[in-house]
């Protein structure tokens, strides 16, 4: 008998109604049978056939994303035929049922962000509170919105994609090319359930230096403060 080729599906609760599902199985895959997968949307009591999309994850030799036309509250199911996937090896998957449920719009808020700014190439990420990016796209006409944000605070990064290649880049010093750009909107935005927020950015209006939010500061001023007293105590003693 074949080893079987196992397989994970993420998110494993709700979507959102802009996410995808990816399938990740513990083998970088060699084969896939299309005509052994099957995709339904629930409509009353019935399961009917829906159009989808399974594609390979970008950079993953292991992994597939499940693309669909996801509609708020709606419930949809993924199945797959026993051998449907082999993997490099010759591991087989074993069959894959997956119900999905897609979370109703009202848990949710949205943000736009119009930019007052002369530059073009602004791309604009939503932090968390540990400066983490949450969501990020490029700014169209000077404008950024998001759909489908969870209830919380967020907090706003922009840098100026200069040479469109889609992330934020450094500088060289052997070229003494300098970094991109790289702007903070100065406090966090607090949205709720059922909010939508337009907000205005005059994002050169606060000198560079005073933008970012304390609390998504790493170095807080007080700690600073702090080593820079050590280092003097240390150079004292010298």
């Amino acid at each position: 008998l074949r080893e079987e080729l196992v397989c994970q599906v993420k998110p494993s609760s709700q979507i959102a109604p802009n996410q995808n599902v990816t399938l990740t199985f513990d083998e970088p895959i060699a084969e896939m049978d299309s005509s052994a997968f099957h995709f339904y949307k629930k409509k009353d009591t019935l399961w009917i056939e829906e159009p989808y999309l399974l594609l390979p994850t970008e950079n993953s030799m292991r992994s597939y994303t499940l693309y669909a036309e996801w509609q708020p509250g709606e419930k949809y199911k993924f199945e797959a035929d026993s051998n449907a996937v082999r993997s490099i090896i010759g591991k087989v998957s074993a069959p894959i049922k997956k119900e999905i449920s897609v979370s109703p719009e009202d848990v949710f808020g949205s943000l736009f962000i119009k930019l007052i700014l002369p530059d073009t190439g602004a791309v604009v990420q939503l932090l968390d509170n540990s400066d983490k990016v949450i969501r990020e796209t490029k700014a169209v006409d000077n404008r950024a919105d998001f759909y489908y944000l969870q209830p919380k605070d967020y907090y706003i990064r922009l840098y100026i994609d200069k040479n469109g290649d889609g992330k934020w880049t450094t500088g060289t010093y052997e070229s003494g090319t300098q970094p991109e750009e790289v702007f903070y909107f100065p406090k966090p935005i607090t949205l709720k359930a059922l909010w939508e927020i337009e907000q205005d950015w005059n994002v050169r209006g606060i000198p560079i230096e005073k933008q970012k939010p304390e609390a998504i500061t790493k170095q807080k001023p007080e700690a600073e403060k702090k080593i820079k007293q050590r280092n003097a105590e240390r150079n004292k003693n010298r």
